[in-house]
């Protein structure tokens, strides 16, 4: 008798477990959810912004650019770009 009583125990206990697990999985899906809406939510109100933000007129930024300004230290043409009568030894 003592056997039947500890496996319907067990029985028991894994019955618990499992509704328990089931609960812990129904809660995590149901905050899914939530965040789901709150994103949609958040997202609706971002677009309302956006379209009151376009009404206005557009704002003018700034560039910062880098010129270069480069020195030619050798003026004189390669050898082979010289007449041969230029050249000499």
């Amino acid at each position: 008798m003592k056997k039947k009583s500890r496996k319907k125990k067990n029985k028991k206990r894994k019955k618990k477990k499992k509704r328990q697990r089931k609960k812990r999985k129904k809660k995590k899906r149901k905050k899914r959810k939530r965040k789901k809406n709150k994103k949609k939510e958040e997202e609706v109100e971002v677009s309302e912004e956006i379209k009151k933000e376009e009404k206005k007129p557009p704002k003018t930024k700034t560039i910062k650019e880098k010129v270069w300004d480069w020195v030619l230290i050798n003026e004189a043409k390669a050898i082979w770009l010289r007449p041969k009568e230029e050249i000499e030894d």
